[in-house]
């Protein structure tokens, strides 16, 4: 046997596990430190430009054709699109089983395959993975005096941080947002155009043909040649002006005579401040497995350098930091480490009081935890708060093999054996136990790690790093605790005043559970009673507790989203915006605060709606949680009448979510504004449910509705192309061409004189030249008609549809939201109206279900893993007998401290299995062994259940007591573990009472059983 090897070579087995702890150590220093679990979603997106069009034309001729060869791709799982201004967006979302290139090179195939629809002037799609893991981990926010506006803060940031900060490790993409990036505008103004006898298309072409840069070849001489570089490109805005557009009567019309040209931002509708500064903002995107602590502080090293150059008049501010909280919370998991062994190793203490035991046990903590994070660096996992919980949880269990282990190796000592002789015994002995509690364990955790659904993703490395430190736990037992128990743990048969004190305490409590286990063992009938009962109370506190995905964590940031009226200018916008800055900028609570307008989900462009990232002080200097300070703003925000703005929380991918979502699908927009109205109405009904709520279909943006006449317009040999043509440019702000600037090559956009002063009557001065040469005003060809349509038209697989969002009041459990608007839902929709829950909703139903699918096959094969240990189909019912004895700890404790049942404390339940066979594989394996050797049934079972009951408390109070942190709460992010930590704590307390009674009566019933198929069996075959 390997403890026999290690026995007889102690310097053998030293090696071995300082080798596993050099590599335990070299593993966690390298692999990356980040706070969940690398996950890649099987996201493809396809973006259409067709500059000019309406949402209604977008989808017609865009989104319709790409969405019926996208569809027949394997294994999508939602087909979503967007359809609005000049722009198509269709995400792909694709089961987690398939490839991401692949499906990428599958949506490339079948777009096209599309193209031949398309429209001609659209331009190329763009296919590409979507990574929504992808989101800035940090933002550096620039903000500069008077010297500095939003054209020079863009360039410095785009120009020089930029190409600088992206040579650092682990940086995968920057984003520049704020001011916007530099272009030049040519501002026209039509009625200067008229006069002159020009049109838009005379300045566009002129622009077109005299701003080029063509390669122009090479003088080739004797003995040298010369490249040829026609500088007919320019730099900067002002020589445009001086550009001759034609000549009328001799004289050159300049493009000064009709406009002007000028230095201005690629897009005018984005603005971004910080703490109410001009300002514009780097986004750091890391790439992927980067450690996000260790870029995160070389970016502060590198941007402090860097602000050592910084020209007069600017400086950064560090706008959001998500490796804060990464970090915190990772430091305050390793303090946990540090507590709960700590606690375990004084149970140790306390039980064994002798500290050479206690340091042949307390040894097994860091040796396994090393030699876990051994095997997680090799299989490629990173340090993130699912694997470092792993390890917590595991604190108490790795010193169960090695207690047991030891236990038993002293008790020889203590009957007068030789150490090396007596670790030998002993440790074979419990060898088979040790063994079975390490696979029953195995076979919880690995049905973990393979969990379907997206909660399966995040909780793989869990399940794993559980696995391994739990194997690497019982190799442990079964070599390095053996051999310190034959080379450091002595005998002293004389023992100190406190040890005979604390051993006659002992020995009482043993006395009386032997008093109590012989009454239970006379009364089996009540006692197994009782357990049902046990169970049952159980059973009725679960229905009773709350559901949710996960507890609200204090992250010290959340983000406010800003809607004003559809057709609302980024002027009025902004206007609101400063009502809200000014909020945020009077409450002690809030550290900082970066804005962005025009930068909403919706994408750039859209005036009427921005977004906040506010960053509140530290959570030790305010009283209020974070969703408390969020509803205290929610019911601030609801009073400002120019607009709305609601308070989410940052998730997980870094953008703002809402816990409740639901898609309504109708191919009517009427019919399903009117529908989403409905529904929205009843969840305001309901403010103890829903707050916050809004929806992304709008029916009410202005809208102008030109219409030609065709027999007009054909009379006087105008085309339609050259009135659509000649407003796209005006209005459009298309770009026309290029220049080339330190390098860098910038847009050239038209744009029209008096733009944010305009009527729609400003039409009727644009003129249009015919096929003859002459000017004909717009004002006899055209009418107009304001309207108001779809801000933009979306679909959800193939189909119309409408998203609600919203969030619940602090302290509402999702699970009760979402079952409330789901009855309603299922109610009141009309025929012809589907829907379906979406976002967090959908992921808290399917991982529900995943992981009540991993509890059913983690039973399935614990019971498998023991009959085949056993050798006995019986048997491994009595061991299970125990798991519904922890029901009434685990969902009793939730339900008396208030806390809801969310997918940590299903995991914690899961685990709770794999932990309450131990107590059981201990008693059963050693009741088996007396039974062989002639003892009666309820003899062993009342003597193994007595010798066993020692190891059985130590080993329990030290798993309690090292689940005690985190049942707590300590920490950051203490409020998602706690359910987990307490669920496991209570659960073990029922479990282990109940298991030192029930188990032994079970055994002899199940005994009972056995014996009565077994001669039944045995008559019939003799009968025969």
């Amino acid at each position: 046997m390997i403890w026999n090897i290690c026995i007889r070579r102690p310097v053998f087995t030293i090696v071995i596990f300082l080798v596993v702890a050099i590599f335990g150590v070299y593993g966690y220093q390298q692999m990356p430190v980040q706070e969940n679990p690398d996950v890649e979603f099987p996201y493809v997106s396809v973006t259409v430009i067709l500059p000019g069009a309406a949402p209604e034309i977008i989808e017609q001729e865009i989104v319709e054709p790409l969405e019926s060869e996208i569809n027949a791709i394997e294994g999508i799982r939602v087909l979503m699109s967007t359809s609005r201004d000049q722009m198509a967006q269709i995400v792909v979302e694709f089961e987690l089983w398939r490839d991401q290139d692949l499906a990428a090179q599958d949506v490339r195939d079948s777009v096209e395959r599309a193209r031949r629809e398309l429209p001609e002037d659209a331009e190329s799609p763009t296919v590409r993975k979507l990574d929504l893991d992808a989101q800035a981990i940090m933002w550096i926010a620039l903000v500069g005096d008077e010297r500095w506006d939003d054209t020079r803060l863009s360039e410095y940031a785009d120009n020089v941080l930029r190409p600088q900060l992206e040579t650092l490790r682990g940086v995968g993409q920057i984003m520049v947002g704020g001011g916007g990036n530099y272009a030049v505008r040519i501002r026209l103004d039509p009625k200067r155009l008229a006069a002159h006898g020009l049109t838009v298309q005379d300045v566009v072409g002129t622009i077109q043909s005299e701003n080029v840069d063509v390669p122009s070849g090479r003088i080739e001489g004797p003995s040298r040649e010369f490249i040829i570089r026609t500088k007919g490109q320019f730099s900067e805005a002002k020589p445009f002006n001086d550009l001759i557009i034609t000549y009328r009567n001799g004289s050159p019309i300049r493009l000064s005579d009709v406009g002007e040209a000028v230095d201005g931002l690629r897009t005018e509708r984005v603005l971004a401040r910080f703490n109410g500064q001009p300002s514009s903002g780097l986004g750091i995107v890391k790439q992927t497995g980067a450690n996000t602590v260790a870029l995160a502080g070389l970016l502060k090293d590198s941007i402090e350098e860097l602000a050592d150059n910084f020209p007069p008049g600017l400086e950064y501010r560090m706008a959001m930091d998500s490796s804060e909280y990464i970090e915190e919370n990772i430091r305050d998991l390793l303090i946990t480490v540090l507590i709960a062994s700590s606690l375990v190793i004084f149970v140790v203490l306390a039980f064994l009081r002798n500290w050479r035991a206690t340091i042949v046990v307390g040894l097994a903590i860091p040796t396994s935890l090393l030699g876990g994070l051994a095997a997680i660096y090799v299989m490629g996992f990173s340090i993130n708060t699912l694997t470092l919980l792993g390890m917590i949880l595991v604190i108490g269990i790795v010193v169960d093999d090695a207690i047991v282990v030891l236990e038993r190796n002293y008790m020889h000592m203590e009957m007068g054996v030789d150490p090396l002789p007596a670790a030998r015994v002993g440790t074979t002995e419990v060898a088979f136990a040790a063994i079975s509690n390490s696979l029953s364990l195995g076979a919880v955790f690995i049905p973990v790690a393979f969990t379907g659904g997206l909660i399966g993703r995040f909780f793989f490395e869990f399940g794993l790093t559980v696995a391994a430190t739990v194997f690497m736990s019982t190799f442990v037992a079964l070599t390095l605790t053996p051999m310190l128990c034959a080379r450091v743990l002595k005998y002293k048969p004389n023992k100190g005043f406190l040890f005979q004190l604390s051993e006659r305490h002992i020995r009482k409590l043993e006395s009386g559970y032997a008093w109590i286990l012989g009454k239970a063992l006379k009364r089996r009938f009540l006692l197994i009673v009782i357990a049902l009962f046990a169970f049952a109370m159980g059973i009725m506190a679960l229905m009773n507790i709350p559901r949710e995905f996960a507890a609200d964590q204090d992250r010290s940031r959340f983000m406010l989203i800003i809607e004003t009226p559809e057709g609302t200018t980024i002027e009025e916008t902004d206007k609101f915006a400063r009502k809200i800055e000014a909020m945020l900028e009077e409450d002690p609570n809030v550290s900082h605060q970066f804005l962005g307008l025009g930068m909403a989900r919706r994408g750039i462009g859209q005036p009427n709606q921005g977004m906040a990232f506010v960053t509140l002080t530290p959570r030790q200097e305010r009283d209020l949680h974070q969703f408390e300070i969020m509803q205290e703003y929610r019911e601030k925000l609801a009073g400002l009448t120019e607009g709305r703005a609601f308070a989410v929380e940052i998730t997980l991918t870094g953008s703002g979510g809402d816990p409740v979502q639901v898609v309504l699908k109708n191919p009517d927009l009427l019919e399903l504004d009117r529908l989403q109205e409905t529904v929205m109405e009843w969840m305001e009904s309901r403010p103890e449910l829903y707050v916050g709520i809004r929806t992304d279909l709008e029916l009410n943006k202005p809208q102008l509705n030109v219409t030609i006449d065709r027999d007009r317009a054909a009379e006087m040999d105008v085309s339609v192309y050259e009135i659509s043509n000649t407003l796209r440019y005006l209005f459009g702000e298309v770009d026309i061409s290029k220049i080339e600037q330190q390098g860098e090559r910038y847009d050239v956009l038209t744009d029209v004189i008096g733009r944010g002063e305009m009527t729609p009557n400003s039409l009727k001065d644009v003129y249009v030249r015919n096929k003859t040469g002459s000017l004909v005003s717009l004002d006899n060809l055209i009418s107009f008609e304001e309207t108001a349509g779809p801000s933009q038209i979306n679909r959800y697989n193939r189909l119309r549809s409408a998203t609600i969002t919203t969030n619940t009041p602090p302290g509402v459990p999702m699970g009760d939201a979402v079952a409330a608007l789901e009855d309603y839902l299922e109610n009141e929709l009309p025929p012809g109206t589907d829907y379906e829950m979406a976002g967090l909703s959908q992921i808290f139903a399917e991982s529900f279900y995943y992981l009540s699918v991993t509890i059913l096959f983690s039973i399935i094969f614990i019971y498998l893993v023991l009959a085949a240990q056993f050798e006995s189909f019986i048997h491994p019912l009595t061991i299970m007998t125990a798991l519904p004895l922890a029901t009434v700890g685990a969902f009793g404790s939730l339900w008396l401290f208030g806390l809801n049942f969310n997918v940590y404390a299903f995991i914690g339940v899961i685990m709770l299995m794999g932990m309450v066979t131990k107590n059981s594989i201990l008693l059963i394996d050693y009741t088996n062994t007396l039974v062989e050797r002639g003892q009666t049934t309820a003899d062993a079972a009342f003597i193994a259940a007595k010798e066993r009951f020692r190891p059985i408390i130590m080993t329990a109070i030290s798993t309690i007591l090292g689940m005690t942190p985190i049942a707590i709460g300590f920490g950051a992010g203490g409020e998602a573990r706690a359910p987990l930590g307490l669920s496991v704590a209570a659960g073990l307390i029922s479990a282990t009472f109940l298991t030192l009674l029930v188990i032994p009566v079970v055994y002899t019933v199940y005994d009972q059983i056995e014996k009565f198929f077994s001669s039944r069996f045995k008559g019939e075959t003799k009968s025969r």
